[in-house]
Order: structure tokens, then C-alpha cells, then sequence
């Protein structure tokens, strides 16, 4: 007599149980050969809250026109206080015509390049091989953020660098502060060590 059995599957379902939160890094949607550098202060999770990963996201294209007679290879690199994190680039196989456009879309796990409360350097470079015309090269349409996974209570937003300016500031008031007080003091001081001498 055969046996008779009834195959069963199991449906998994995964749910996501974190929250999720992006700070844009404010480059700007084109860049042309060479890097462009913008820092954020990226805060830390409030105590009680657990942050799972650090994502970095990019989205753009690298453009390029070069010819068949002299192919450009041109590569988009990020880079996180230093570190290399994700690339993406043409070939001179795929590139070989005038106009040559390369879509990218870029999603890795930054964690241990990301410092928490303290300011991030982040780096977009255009980097192109040789020539004869210079930088044929750029990144267009580009996005980018920093994403965090968490579950608790949301981190605050990132701050800005302040700008250059704004220490120059600090140092001329304390400097001018010393001047006043120093004007004030010094003859108030004279005058009482001569009325004393008297």
C-alpha cells in the first residue's frame, strides 16, 4: 500500500521592527572631476534606543564623452572621514562613443566608518583617466544620505559645520572684551595706587 503524504510549506514573513531616519549629505547634483568635501555632525542614539545598522545611499550617473579614438575610463568614489566605502564607474569597453552615460545606485553598511556626535567628513571624487581635452567627466543628478536603522526614540538631526567665519567672531569679542577691560581696570588701578602714594 503507498504511502500518502501531503507536502506543507511554511510562509515566513519577515517584519521590519525598526524605524528608519536619513540625513542628506549636501553635495551638490553635479560634480565635475576632482572632490568635492561636505562635513555633517552626525548625532549619536538617545540612551534606551538601539541603532541595528548605518547605511550610506547614493544615486546618480557618471557621465563622460569619449571617443573611439581616445576612450575615457571615469570611476565615482565616496568616502567616509577618509575611508573608501562604495565606487562605481565606467570601462573603456562601455564607453567607447561620445556621450556615455553609467546609472549607479549605491547601498552599503558604513557603521564602523561613521562616528556618532561628532563631525563626518564625507567625499565625492570624479576621477578620470587621461585626456586630451582635460576633465570630459562629471557626476549628474546625484542623492545622497545617511540612513539609520533604530528602534526607540529618534536621534536628534544632524548639525552643519558652522561656518569659518563664526570662530574669527568668538576670538575678535573675547579680543575686543580684553581691550574694554584692560582700558577700564588699568586706570582705575593707577588711580588708586596713587592716591595710596599720597
Amino acid at each position: 500500500m503507498p504511502i500518502l503524504f501531503e507536502p506543507t510549506v511554511k510562509r515566513f514573513t519577515s517584519v521590519r521592527g525598526f524605524s528608519v531616519i536619513r540625513y542628506p549629505i549636501p553635495w551638490p547634483a553635479t560634480i565635475g572631476c576632482g572632490k568635492n568635501l561636505q562635513t555633517l555632525e552626525l548625532p549619536g542614539i538617545p540612551p534606551g534606543s538601539v541603532l541595528h545598522q548605518t547605511l550610506f545611499k547614493a544615486v546618480g550617473s557618471v557621465v563622460t564623452s569619449g571617443s573611439p579614438i581616445t576612450p575615457v575610463t571615469t570611476q565615482a568614489r565616496f568616502y567616509i572621514n577618509g575611508q573608501a566605502v562604495a565606487a562605481n564607474g565606467t570601462t573603456i569597453r562601455s564607453c567607447t562613443i561620445f556621450g556615455c552615460r553609467l546609472d549607479f545606485d549605491l547601498y552599503t553598511n558604513v557603521g564602523a566608518h561613521v562616528a556618532f556626535g561628532r563631525w563626518n567628513d564625507f567625499v565625492a571624487e570624479v576621477v578620470q583617466s587621461w585626456y586630451p581635452l582635460g576633465c570630459v567627466s562629471a557626476i549628474e543628478n546625484l542623492s545622497a544620505y545617511i540612513e539609520y536603522e533604530y528602534t526607540g526614540e529618534p536621534p536628534a538631526p544632524p548639525k552643519p559645520k558652522p561656518p569659518e567665519w563664526q570662530g574669527y567672531l568668538k576670538w575678535g569679542l573675547i579680543g575686543v572684551g580684553a581691550i574694554v577691560a584692560v582700558g577700564v581696570v588699568v586706570p582705575k588701578i593707577i588711580d588708586i595706587a596713587r592716591k595710596r602714594g599720597k
